[in-house]
Formats: structure tokens, C-alpha cells, sequence
């Protein structure tokens, strides 16, 4: 009887010290961004100083729930909003899973699609969960009270700068959804696939920023020096598998990284990149 007592309370104080640190930890009133490990493809999870869950982007696979798993505390189930840059396998597989194991309050895409049976999958758990689902475009945005920001700068509701930009409507990277993220003095430019031809025709809306997720896991066509010199990032950030069949990143966008003195974060290299700020400062951790 003792000893089933003592096993009870045990365990019972080992939960209890785990929600003593896990809350401690998480529940800092600052903006964690974790730049997930997902292997080739992106998956950016947001925690704001509010403590919500936003979701950008969710990798090829089922790699994004070892990130959640990590970095949102035990007992939240719920991720406030999902946002598909663009309906492209490696961005969008692991959406799949996360309904399955959190509920997801809302989903936000561009208004294209895909015709996989990936994307069926996901539109199917969509319905069948009933997430609220709408299309972004310029102009929306998702705000806090404590000066917390995320614009969407790209796509146009119509498209029609990327027909002016003379790109081809079935290019979805060109369609990617663009995020300015604020807070406070902060500033984070999350791009999705979009690469410099469609950033360098917004980048007056986007100047001397602190951090760049890099476009398309660091193609050649990623980067471009009127870009870097209009952003002047101090970090860009490449989400990016190890030994990838694409070659990314490529060298040219690394020598342009190197030539403007901005420093490059790679999740092949360094895993999962843990960006934070309390609207004054910002520190990789």
C-alpha cells in the first residue's frame, strides 16, 4: 500500500515539475519563431507573447509534429492558425498530420490548388475536422494587442501583378504567400518559395528588416543584390534538407549572402533555428 503510494506520488509530482518548467519556459511573454527541421521543405512554427500557435507551412512529412512536440507545452492541443504559403507538397503534407493530432482552429492558403492525392487527403480532413478555411492575399492581416503583426504583402487578391511581372499563373512558387512579421522594432520577412523577381517588385514595402527567411530553400534564383541591399537583413535563414537532390542552397545565393555581410542559418546545418524577441531586442537562441 506504501509503495503504491509513494509510485503515486512520485509521478504525480514529476507532472506537476514538468508543468512548473514547461510554463516557465514557454509562457515568457515574448515571440518565438522556430524555423522547424522538417528536411527538405519548410515548416515555421510562431508562437506569439500572447501564447498562440500560428502554423506556416508544414513540411513533406510528419517531421512537423516532432517540432510541435517540442517546443509547444504539453497540455495545448490547439494551434490557433495554419497558414499554406503555396499547395506544394513540401509545404503543405504535414498540415495532415497536425489536424489529426491538434485542432486546428483555422487554415489560410492562396486561392490555388493542386490536383494530388496529398492535397485531396488534406481537403478531406479539412471538411471532416470543419477548420475554418479562407484565402489570403495583400492587404489581410492577423495582429495582437502587444504591437504583434503578420501582413500579407504577395499575392495581389487578382493576381495581376504576376501577370505584369510577365511570370506564368501556373508558377505556384511565384504565388507564394509573403508575410511581414513586426513586433515592436522587430521585423521578420517569411517568403515561402517566392524568389527575388517577385520580392524585388514589393521590396519598397519591406526595407531594412532583421531577419529573411530565404526563398525556395536557397535557389540560385533566391536572392539578388538590389534585393539584399533594399532588406538588409542581418540573418537569412534556408530552410533546407541535408544532401538534397536539388542542390540547395545554391552557391550563388550563398557568395551574395557572403558579399553583403549578412549572416546564413541553415536547419541542414543547425536543425531547428530558434529566433526570439521582446519587441526591443532579438537574440538567435
Amino acid at each position: 500500500m506504501k509503495k503504491g503510494f509513494f509510485i503515486v506520488f512520485t509521478a504525480s509530482f514529476a507532472l506537476v515539475f514538468l508543468f512548473v518548467i514547461q510554463y516557465f519556459q514557454y509562457e515568457d511573454g515574448k515571440l518565438h519563431i522556430y524555423i522547424c527541421d522538417v528536411g527538405q521543405g519548410d515548416g515555421i512554427l510562431i508562437k506569439t507573447p500572447n501564447s498562440a500557435e500560428i502554423l506556416i507551412d508544414s513540411g513533406p512529412d510528419k517531421s512537423i509534429i516532432n517540432c510541435l512536440s517540442s517546443y509547444v507545452p504539453f497540455w495545448d492541443r490547439e494551434v490557433e492558425a495554419g497558414i499554406l504559403s503555396h499547395p506544394h507538397a513540401d509545404h503543405f503534407t504535414g498540415f495532415i498530420d497536425v489536424i489529426k493530432r491538434y485542432k486546428l482552429k483555422s487554415f489560410y492558403t492562396n486561392s490555388l490548388g493542386s490536383d494530388t492525392q496529398t492535397w485531396k487527403i488534406l481537403q478531406d480532413q479539412i471538411a471532416e475536422k470543419r477548420v475554418s478555411a479562407k484565402y489570403l492575399h495583400s492587404g489581410n492581416y492577423f495582429s495582437e494587442k502587444n504591437s504583434l503583426r503578420l501582413k500579407v504583402i504577395w499575392p495581389n487578391s487578382d493576381f495581376n501583378s504576376i501577370k505584369d511581372q510577365k511570370i506564368s499563373y501556373s508558377d505556384i512558387n511565384s504565388s507564394s504567400i509573403v508575410i511581414l512579421l513586426s513586433y515592436g522594432k522587430f521585423e521578420v520577412l517569411l517568403s515561402g518559395d517566392a524568389e527575388s523577381q517577385i520580392l524585388s517588385a514589393i521590396q519598397n514595402e519591406i526595407k531594412d528588416i532583421d531577419v529573411f527567411k530565404v526563398g525556395h530553400h536557397g535557389s540560385k534564383d533566391a536572392l539578388s543584390d538590389s534585393l539584399l541591399y533594399s532588406l538588409n537583413p542581418e540573418v537569412a535563414v534556408i530552410s533546407v534538407g541535408e544532401n538534397n537532390k536539388f542542390g540547395h542552397p545554391h552557391k550563388s545565393t550563398l557568395d551574395l549572402a557572403k558579399k553583403h555581410k549578412v549572416s546564413i542559418l541553415r536547419t541542414d546545418k543547425d536543425g531547428t533555428i530558434h529566433i526570439v524577441s521582446d519587441g526591443k531586442k532579438w537574440w538567435v537562441k
